[in-house]
């Protein structure tokens, strides 16, 4: 057997279809693979035009595949349709290729066909279909992620990798659950099977607040979208996430707004009160003893004098206080708040020198814990301190024993929390909030205007925390502020900082 004769054998007995055409696209060549794929008898075949098998509507990109063998290059496994004999249209996978004789020149073209299984076409179908799928992924703003009815992530979008941390290769193949934080997980095989019982398009855990598992651990809200879409005969789910947490910080901030928009209120009605009385009182004392002073500078009672003076004095101071205290709380929360590194120690120090004068010998002022270094605005803090502390001298004095004034610092997971604690009388648990209103005062024989713990609480919130007392009568008091951890500085205060 020579060597065309054994070429021959092989075109023959090949399982694909081989057309052989000449380059005016006659068809010059036909095995038995071809008779079987097309219909066509090789006899009847030969020498007619290829495009008798080509479907009218695709002749035009035939011929243009054609010029580009023509031109040197290979069509490879194309899908197209052919025409079999009779007219039924049928599914292949075509390649097109060049012949040339042995001084290289182009003497025709070869067409080797594949008829296309059901098999092959879902295959194909799944494949174009998955390809679209991410194409409309890939370009989403969202995450998306696509589970099996197994819960196994199937597919993902590059949004997903940069919220959670992962790269695909680690999320593909791999159960949802590894997204939800460990102590949700056991209850997530339950909803997956709740929602595949009636898959519908809905938003994830109505009612609660949602939250995802980065790779470095740590903990994110999200707002989770969920789609049931069928692939042929595979049911999956789409989940649409979005990483909320600059909503929930706007919140956030809108709810602490409007708490210091109620306290503002609160303290606006407090005010116009303190100026039809408290202020109005020093007023009516004033012009009545000027009045008291006119009568007794004319009958020359010197004495009366001296008290009506000194009566107006009195007066006046407790107006000026009032005044001098109204602006102190006018001005916490005016200025814009410069958030800076703080080692609260040092204030501590500061604040504790400037009221030694004001302190008996016997009296102490001890710090009991090391104080941290913290994010917050200095000179705010320091205001609500100096309150605290100014407060126990005030009212924690008694006849029975020195004053001892404690200060102390502990940390919570999510705050810092400043005690000033003091061995006075106490304060019944019953006004424990009402002595943090302004004007507030337990004990007007003590002084002060009611205006301090006001200004604590102020400081409190405007660093996301609080202000409370701890006491019962006969065991003294314990105030505290608490400044949230969560204080952030701006980009150009951490580089002052640095």
């Amino acid at each position: 057997m020579n060597t065309d004769q054994r070429l021959a054998y092989l075109v023959q007995s090949a399982a694909d279809a081989i057309v052989a055409i000449d380059l005016d696209g006659n068809i010059t060549d036909w095995n038995i693979a071809a008779e079987s794929l097309y219909g066509y008898a090789r006899d009847e075949i030969i020498g007619r035009p290829v495009r008798v098998i080509v479907p009218e509507r695709l002749l035009e990109h035939f011929q243009t595949n054609i010029e580009k063998v023509k031109a040197g290059q290979s069509v490879l496994n194309y899908h197209t349709v052919r025409v079999k004999k009779g007219g039924e249209e049928i599914e292949i996978s075509l390649t097109i290729s060049p012949i040339r004789n042995e001084q290289t020149r182009l003497i025709g073209i070869s067409a080797v066909a594949r008829n296309l299984s059901r098999e092959d076409r879902l295959l194909r179908q799944i494949s174009e279909d998955q390809t679209l799928l991410g194409v409309l992924t890939e370009s989403a703003p969202n995450g998306i992620l696509v589970v099996d009815e197994n819960g196994k992530i199937t597919l993902c979008n590059k949004r997903t990798e940069l919220l959670f941390g992962y790269k695909r290769e680690e999320l593909v193949g791999q159960p949802v659950e590894m997204l939800i934080p460990t102590s949700l997980r056991s209850k997530h095989p339950h909803y997956r099977k709740t929602y595949s019982d009636n898959p519908t398009e809905r938003q994830m855990g109505a009612g609660r607040d949602l939250t995802g598992l980065r790779k470095d651990g740590t903990v994110f809200p999200v707002e989770v979208g969920l789609a049931p879409i069928r692939l042929q005969d595979r049911h999956l789910v789409t989940a649409s996430v979005i990483d909320i947490t600059e909503r929930k910080v706007a919140q956030e901030n809108l709810q602490q707004t409007n708490r210091e928009l109620a306290r503002r209120n609160e303290e606006v009605e407090q005010f116009i009160y303190t100026i039809s009385h408290d202020l109005k009182s020093p007023l009516v004392t004033i012009q009545s003893f000027l009045g008291f002073l006119k009568d007794d500078l004319k009958s020359g009672d010197h004495a009366a004098v001296e008290d009506s003076l000194k009566r107006l004095s009195a007066a006046n101071s407790r107006m000026t206080d009032l005044i001098g205290d109204l602006l102190q709380l006018s001005r916490v929360g005016l200025k814009k708040l410069n958030f800076e590194q703080i080692n609260t120690g040092h204030i501590v120090s500061e604040l504790k020198e400037s009221i030694e004068s004001e302190l008996g010998k016997d009296d102490q002022i001890t710090v009991t814990t090391p104080l941290p270094t913290l994010v917050c605005d200095r000179l705010k803090l320091s205001q609500g301190l100096d309150n605290l502390l100014r407060n126990a001298i005030r009212y924690g004095r008694s006849t029975e024993h020195p004053l001892h004034i404690e200060i102390s610092a502990t940390e919570t997971d999510t705050a810092h929390v400043f005690t000033v604690a003091d061995n006075g009388p106490g304060i019944d648990p019953k006004y424990h909030d009402k002595i943090f209103g302004l004007f507030q005062r337990l004990d007007s024989s003590a002084g002060g205007t009611g205006v301090g713990l006001t200004i604590v609480r102020r400081v409190a919130d405007l660093h996301h925390g609080t202000a409370w007392v701890e006491s019962s009568p006969g065991f003294g008091a314990r105030f505290s502020i608490s400044i949230s951890k969560n204080i952030k500085l701006t980009n150009e205060q951490r580089d002052d900082n640095e």
